[in-house]
């Protein structure tokens, strides 16, 4: 993972991109950035994944073995926007992703509607989505 964040960090300022907050689970990354308004996120998310799988493949030849068909990414990506959340519960969010990770969930109430919600996603996407 610092590989692959030493690969973003390094292409990023070409793009006006700032990087803040990096974690990752078994099969994607979790990035928190700053862009200016002018700058290109799609070309630079192609760039990056361009540059990271070659280097990658590169420099550890045996993950081509655990590949499908030499794709070290997806052709998708999930881009989401900060909107008002507060930078610091959007960072502990990404801090807290990996596979040994399970978020706290808190009990909540509507009327007359319970349900269990992660305070983290609620501020990061604007809703209280059940579990």
């Amino acid at each position: 993972s610092e590989y692959l964040k030493h690969i973003f960090c390094y292409i990023a300022p070409k793009y006006k991109i700032t990087f803040s907050e990096w974690n990752h689970d078994k099969d994607h990354i979790h990035i928190l950035f700053k862009a200016e308004p002018d700058s290109e996120i799609s070309k630079f998310i192609n760039a990056y994944k361009a540059a990271s799988s070659r280097l990658v493949k590169k420099d550890f030849p045996e993950i081509r073995e655990k590949l499908w068909k030499e794709y070290f990414w997806s052709r998708s990506y999930c881009l989401i926007t900060a909107g008002g959340a507060p930078l610091e519960i959007l960072k502990e969010y990404i801090r807290t992703q990996g596979e040994d990770y399970h978020s706290p969930c808190i009990q909540y109430s509507i009327g007359t509607e319970s349900s269990k919600v992660c305070p983290i996603l609620n501020v990061l996407y604007g809703l209280s989505p059940p579990l």
